[in-house]
């Protein structure tokens, strides 16, 4: 799974759930709190959804606002979470 794949599958849940503005377009760097409106309760919600889809849980420091602050961002804490244990 590619970086790509794992920020489509997010903007796919935000739309999907309808959890940004509608006149917003969506990117892999759109500032979600800032351009979307997604506050922290729709951060949660997007956490549920995101553990569900990929089947782990986030660490408490994986939870920081910086860390949602875009997709993009998004995915690269998932994408490690996912990477293989050496």
């Amino acid at each position: 799974m590619d970086k790509s794949q794992v920020i489509n599958s997010i903007i796919d849940i935000l739309l999907t759930n309808g959890m940004v503005k509608k006149d917003v377009v969506l990117t892999d760097n759109t500032s979600l709190p800032n351009e979307c409106g997604i506050d922290s309760i729709k951060t949660i919600e997007l956490v549920i959804h995101i553990e569900d889809k990929y089947g782990f849980q986030f660490d408490d420091e994986d939870l920081s606002l910086v860390g949602f602050e875009t997709a993009s961002s998004i995915a690269d804490i998932v994408l490690n979470r996912l990477k293989p244990t050496e």
